[in-house]
């Protein structure tokens, strides 16, 4: 579990019991009764979960409505591009949005075009450590070769 975390829930008990001690201890001296000093920090802690649990759920109630707000901001959300027409590849302003599905009417033809988006990966290129300076390279060496793109270069001394 994340130290973090359990630091927060050890905190929170240890609150939770400090303070129905104190109310309990309180309550106990006053009366000159162990026993009812010892039911009511039961009573206190008892007390403390339910309403720290009702709290609890009304806050993760408000975050969940909060992140709903979000989302339906972000969905309003469009970016413009300029996309050519799918049946006469005239060029179109369309505002585009990544949460929904995109369909843009042609100002021209006025066909109806759905709009694909497709991301991809590229590698993260890495620059040489040791810059090998400009020069005549021997191609009858080993350690000259040729590569493919899917095959790194190794330079060897």
């Amino acid at each position: 579990m994340d130290k973090v975390l359990v630091k927060a829930i050890l905190q929170s008990v240890a609150i939770t019991i400090l303070i129905s001690t104190a109310i309990g201890a309180s309550i106990g001296l006053i009366a000159q009764s162990a026993p009812i000093g010892f039911g009511v920090f039961i009573l206190c802690t008892v007390i403390q979960f339910i309403v720290g649990g009702f709290l609890n759920t009304k806050h993760s109630q408000a975050n969940q409505q909060m992140q709903q707000a979000l989302l339906a901001q972000a969905a309003e959300i469009k970016i413009p591009f300029d996309l050519s027409c799918a049946y006469c590849n005239t060029v179109n302003r369309v505002p585009i949005s990544l949460l929904v599905d995109n369909v843009f009417k042609c100002i021209s033809c006025n066909q109806l075009n759905r709009v694909y988006t497709q991301f991809t990966t590229t590698r993260i290129t890495q620059p040489l450590v040791n810059k090998v300076e400009p020069g005549e390279v021997n191609m009858e060496e080993n350690t000259v070769r040729q590569t493919t793109i899917n095959e790194p270069i190794q330079i060897t001394k």
